[in-house]
């Protein structure tokens, strides 16, 4: 079996990168084939990070550039990288890489696509709530949902979701 894991570069290698991190290495330990595409901003310039050397010495990792939020740019190069490679699973994590994601399957139409979520802070700020709302709604369109706790399970069936 052919997975590719889909992220943002956050830069960072905290809670959620570094559960991603142990679950690229556990399926590649089990001969899994796994690829990793990694979003990375433009604007946040040039410079390391933790994140993309973690996942390169566990799986090949292929940096997809995008310009802002959403990038139909992107959305092709993720189509072409499952077809090139014949991936059979996309798995995705956070809210942008669950977008593209969601539009480069053609939500599950092209290959199917699952999302492990690790969890949003639920602070009122509106840009927050929105970006909640935004992956809640791609998440109802995926083949699988996946949670880590049973808070977000929880959550999540309340949202009309069977993670």
């Amino acid at each position: 079996m052919k997975v590719a894991f889909l992220l943002q570069d956050t830069r960072t290698l905290y809670g959620a990168e570094q559960a991603t991190v142990r679950l690229v290495e556990g399926l590649a330990a089990a001969g899994v084939s796994v690829h990793v595409l990694l979003l990375r901003e433009i604007r946040m310039g040039a410079g390391g990070s933790p994140l993309a050397e973690a996942l390169r010495r566990r799986a090949p990792v292929e940096e997809i550039s995008v310009r802002g939020r959403f990038s139909r740019l992107a959305i092709q190069r993720i189509r072409d990288f499952m077809a090139r490679e014949k991936v059979d699973v996309l798995h995705s994590t956070g809210y942008k890489a669950d977008w593209h994601a969601g539009f480069a399957s053609k939500w599950g139409a092209l290959f199917p696509v699952v999302s492990t979520v690790h969890g949003w802070l639920f602070r009122w700020n509106v840009k927050e709530r929105f970006f909640q709302a935004l992956n809640i709604r791609a998440l109802r369109r995926f083949s699988r949902v996946i949670v880590l706790c049973d808070f977000y399970e929880s959550y999540l069936r309340r949202c009309g979701l069977n993670p």
